[in-house]
């Protein structure tokens, strides 16, 4: 893989739970030869679904389908090297069609701190994002308190928005939590992978 110039991983719901294809798949990514699609409706794992991924899931063979033709262009735009930039894509052989526009999909040029950081900022917005519906659920919640005990004392209202809105808030705590979580596993994923990974000659 480290001798590759570019590596194809082909995402499925057993390869997105499979800790190597993650793995094997990061190796790609640090490298900057990665090239990546799905043939079913997996959900990626970060950070490769912050990575633009082709979609065959409907592909049927067809040689002259688009998205076909930018993963082989984005294969051959890797693998020809620098030559590829200056005279831009071959066409397929037997082929009288003009080349395929240069290709954008699935190729990762972020560097590792730019995914971390994506990550990053991705969990800050959501931990705000919750730390402002808790202020607000508190301030009208004991805005409700209040008025029900001021204006109807002997019949009691606010413990049904009370509920309810605390059902929809501990949901939001919950894809936090996991969303937290999700990204610690990544991070340990990527520190396992610099450990394991021999030393430069």
């Amino acid at each position: 893989m480290r001798a590759a110039k570019s590596v194809v991983v082909i995402w499925s719901e057993d390869a997105a739970r499979s800790q190597w294809v993650r793995a094997e798949a990061e190796l790609a990514r640090e490298g900057h030869k990665l090239v990546q699609l799905k043939v079913d409706g997996a959900r990626l794992p970060m950070p490769f679904n912050q990575i633009q991924c082709a979609d065959l899931s409907e592909w049927t063979g067809d040689a002259d389908d688009p998205v076909w033709r930018q993963i082989t262009g984005s294969i051959e735009e890797l693998t020809a090297g620098a030559s590829m930039h200056a005279g831009g894509p071959r066409p397929e052989l037997g082929s009288n069609r003009p080349a395929a526009p240069s290709p954008t999909v699935a190729v990762s040029e972020a560097s590792p701190e730019d995914d971390l950081r994506r990550v990053a900022a991705r969990h800050a917005d959501a931990e705000i994002g919750l730390r402002k519906h808790a202020v607000t659920y508190v301030a009208v919640n004991t805005g409700f308190v209040a008025l029900n005990l001021l204006t109807d004392p002997h019949e009691l209202w606010f413990q049904w928005p009370l509920i309810g809105w605390g059902i929809g808030l501990a949901a939001q705590a919950l894809s936090v939590y996991r969303l937290r979580h999700e990204g610690r596993r990544e991070e340990i994923i990527a520190r396992k992978l610099r450990q394991m990974r021999p030393p430069d000659p």
